[in-house]
């Protein structure tokens, strides 16, 4: 064996050029696996990370749990760290937030402090039971503009409504407070981002601030935060902890959504799922690349072999030679290549980084290692090479002494094989009929490239059918958005507060009057309404009884009726030819995309006339007394061109119809006010909003900045094309060193050949068109292989996609005819590679040589 061994190392430092080539190979694949393992990894950390800043730390909230905490801390499934808030009572507050009238103490200890892990934006947290922390929204949003080094003076209160005590929660209708003879004084020591929406959620009346240690007499109530070792199966581990009352653990949703690879909504297994499907073309590939690479060798050793077998050799002994050849191959690309992905993974990283940073507050690709992702990458590119060598022991054994060294096994040809078809002897001649039958008696050296260039069509048609549809998907969600800046407010949740309402519709007067009269805007209320379903086109209403389950018996609709500020509503006029007052204008295109993924579009009414009516107690869980209802007899006009913040089409959103303010003389009760922007600049417009606000001292309005999602989104696009045209780059790299290895190494054992041919008298021109023939006969295997394969794989990637993404599928024309363009570029590579090297041989001493 050791013979054997010194023999397999003799050959690879001999052939530096195919040792080195099937390294390279090597190295970029086990590089490749460790960078798509590792990046799933890092991208799933990250967001982790990203969602806990937002969502908070743990998996579970439990409030009231005093009877719990001393069984969480012993139970197994618990990670250990548990977090304890200890609430201490509300108060009443200066803040100038309406919708938080309140200060919600709680205290923790010094574990639960560090566990909750808090982001100070200024001083420290609070050491003892004199200081307290606040968020910074209690500045931003309440208006207070506490500063290090200020008091709070805390009095605390007890909150009713109708329906009795309340100890924490949202604002309700009609609450009253009374006062309790008990108040403190407390030291600001610190100031830390916004809490989690799992400490304060988003609707909580009160702020919250938070002090360290307290007496048990004064803690009112104890919540637990906790999280599981395993998220899978976190309900049945819940039922085991709390039984009855698991339904009323507060989970942490986003976070068990990445943290699970289990739960069906799980985007972590979309991801994952992607991840594997790519490191099983990255493996298939390689195995058959490299195991091109070294079925040449084979080929090439063939005489070798021969020689070896007459002298003794047993064909295990060879074949533990080509293993042992493997292994050495391996773990040397292999350790190069975690090298590289390394590398590749950092840079990836940085560029993520860079794109994503200025566009999500806090969100950061943070560079890490993944142990498992460095081992299996490692332990791939050796198995990888192992199992391209082990494929060659079977021609190893099939080697017949006396044939190998006579070379004569290598040329059998069958009588079939030597029929050539017609147009290759009149397009190509003397030199194509060679290159032909030269293909069909050697099958072997010519299939290494076919599989490489295939290989590398499979791969560019898969994940130029992802990035496309993905492209195709961002575009379509901003294609009939004609607007970058919005605001609400829901009036529904303010139907008893006119006061608030009506201060609103103050400001916004003024905001538009101040600020964005010169910008493209609409300002619209909304509210819901009924049409009968005789003014619907027959086509629609056979859709909706078909398709929507309404039947026959259903004699009415739900309609939005849209009230126009008056300068939008004329502008709509006027840019599509109309006039007249009392109008209601809507689009006649009804369009919609069902479950199925299937699209539809008709006509939304059989004419202009039409009529709806309004009933406040269609709109209440429980019947009012003297409710606001009408009915309205209108004359419809249609219009193609939309205000802003319309879609050119009714669809999805249901049926809507617009009409001016000024001639809207009901009073029902809107559902929502909406202010539209389409704005040159939106960055601008928001800074002077801002401006105008923090002079004249009106309530903040809130906005959002579509054209920063857009951006956002085109940044993960574009994040997601350097990933994916990295990957095939480096697999289609892979794939040209096995076509450049295959074709010197078919240089070299046609030598003589070659140099027999031009001494019988062969043009230049017939043997370039000789080599041309080769190059085109390849390329267009490759591509009768790769292209159905290719369009496979890009639809089981569609499939794997759409169980989180509504992603239509959509045939790869655009990869299919680049894939063909390239291919038969790479064809005339091949062929001008093989001229250029036989062109420096000298005839006579190639004539001379023996083919070894």
């Amino acid at each position: 064996m050791k013979l054997i061994r010194s023999l397999s190392l003799n050959y690879l430092k001999k052939n530096k050029k195919r040792t080195l080539m099937t390294i390279f190979a090597i190295c970029l694949s086990a590089a490749l696996i460790f960078t798509v393992l590792n990046m799933v990894y890092v991208l799933r950390t990250s967001l982790i990370d990203y969602v806990k800043t937002g969502e908070g730390e743990f998996n579970f909230k439990y409030e009231n749990a005093s009877s719990y905490i001393d069984t969480l801390k012993i139970n197994r499934d618990v990670d250990g760290n548990l977090g304890v808030l200890n609430f201490l009572g509300s108060s009443r507050s200066k803040s100038k937030n309406e919708y938080k009238p309140y200060l919600a103490l709680y205290s923790a200890d010094s574990d639960s402090l560090k566990r909750f892990n808090f982001k100070l934006k200024e001083g420290r947290l609070a050491q003892n039971r004199n200081e307290v922390i606040i968020p910074d929204t209690l500045n931003l949003y309440g208006k207070l503009n506490l500063k290090l080094g200020d008091y709070i003076d805390l009095d605390y209160i007890e909150r009713f409504s109708d329906e009795g005590k309340i100890e924490r929660g949202y604002l309700r209708d009609g609450e009253k407070f009374k006062s309790l003879d008990r108040s403190e004084r407390l030291k600001v020591v610190g100031i830390v981002d916004r809490f989690t929406s799992q400490i304060e959620s988003f609707d909580d009346a009160a702020f919250t601030l938070i002090t360290k240690d307290s007496d048990k007499d004064k803690v009112v109530s104890k919540d637990a935060y906790f999280s599981f070792k395993s998220v899978d199966d976190y309900y049945k581990k819940l039922e085991n902890i709390f039984s009855d009352d698991a339904d009323n653990v507060i989970i942490n949703s986003p976070l068990i959504k990445l943290q699970s690879y289990k739960s069906e909504d799980s985007e972590m297994k979309m991801i994952l799922a992607l991840g594997i499907f790519l490191v099983f073309i990255i493996v298939i590939s390689s195995i058959a690349i490299i195991g091109s690479s070294f079925s040449i060798s084979t080929v090439e050793k063939k005489k070798e072999y021969g020689i070896l077998k007459s002298l003794g050799a047993r064909d295990k002994d060879l074949a533990h030679g080509l293993r042992f050849e493997g292994l050495v191959l391996g773990l040397v690309g292999s350790i190069f290549g975690v090298i590289l992905g390394l590398l590749a993974s950092f840079i990836v990283s940085a560029v993520i980084n860079s794109l994503l940073v200025n566009f999500i507050s806090g969100m950061g690709i943070k560079f890490k290692i993944s142990l498992i992702a460095l081992m299996v990458a490692f332990s791939l590119g050796v198995i990888t090479s192992l199992i391209s060598s082990s494929r060659q022991v079977i021609s190893i054994k099939k080697i017949s002494p006396i044939e190998a060294i006579k070379g004569t096994s290598d040329i059998l040809i069958r009588k079939k094989d030597v029929k050539i078809p017609k147009f290759i002897s009149s397009i190509f001649g003397i030199g194509g009929e060679i290159s032909y039958k030269n293909m069909k008696r050697n099958r072997k050296r010519y299939r290494a490239s076919v599989i490489a260039i295939s290989i590398s069509i499979i791969v560019f048609i898969s994940i130029y059918s992802l990035v496309s549809q993905l492209e195709k998907s961002v575009r379509l969600e901003h294609a009939y958005k004609n607007y970058n800046l919005v605001s609400y407010i829901n009036r529904s949740t303010n139907e008893t507060d006119n006061g608030s309402i009506d201060e609103y519709r103050k400001n916004l007067d003024k905001l538009v009057k101040s600020v964005i009269e010169d910008e493209e805007y609409s300002i619209v209320k909304r509210f819901y309404a009924y049409m009968e379903t005789k003014y619907l086109s027959e086509d629609l209403l056979k859709f909706f009884q078909e398709k929507q389950g309404y039947s026959k018996d259903d004699k009415s609709i739900g309609i939005t009726i849209n009230v126009l500020d008056d300068k939008s509503f004329e502008k709509t006029l006027k840019e599509n030819g109309l006039k007249g007052n009392g109008l209601y204008l809507a689009c006649n295109e009804y369009f919609i995309k069902t479950d199925d993924g299937k699209k539809y579009s008709f006509k939304s009414f059989k004419d202009k006339s039409i009529s709806y009516s309004y009933d406040q107690n269609n709109y209440r869980n429980e019947e009012i007394e003297n409710p606001i209802s009408f009915k309205e007899d209108v004359n419809l006009e249609f219009i193609k061109k939309v205000p802003i913040g319309f879609d050119e089409r009714d669809g999805n959103r249901g049926i809507n119809l617009i009409v001016k303010e000024s001639d809207f003389k009901e009073n029902p009760i809107f559902s929502d006010e909406v202010l539209y922007i389409n704005s040159i600049n939106p960055h601008s417009t928001l800074d002077k909003i801002a401006d105008y606000e923090r002079i004249s001292e009106t309530e903040k309005m809130y906005f959002d900045n579509l054209d920063e999602a857009r951006k956002m989104r085109n940044n993960i696009l574009t994040i997601l094309k350097i990933l994916s045209y990295g990957f095939i780059i480096v697999i289609s790299l892979i794939g040209i060193t096995n076509i450049f290895n295959a074709v010197s190494a078919s240089i070299i054992l046609k030598k003589r050949e070659f140099a027999s041919l031009l001494s019988y008298g062969m043009t230049n021109k017939q043997f370039k068109k000789m080599n041309l023939l080769e190059g085109i006969f390849i390329s267009s295997r490759a591509l009768l292989i790769g292209l159905p394969i290719g369009i496979l794989f890009s639809i089981i990637i569609n499939i794997i996609i759409r169980r989180n993404l509504e992603l239509q599928y959509s045939f790869p024309l655009g990869a299919v005819v680049i894939c063909i363009i390239l291919a038969f570029a790479l064809a005339l590579s091949i062929s001008s590679y093989q001229l250029s090297k036989i062109k420096a041989e000298n005839i006579i001493e190639n004539i001379r040589l023996e083919n070894i």
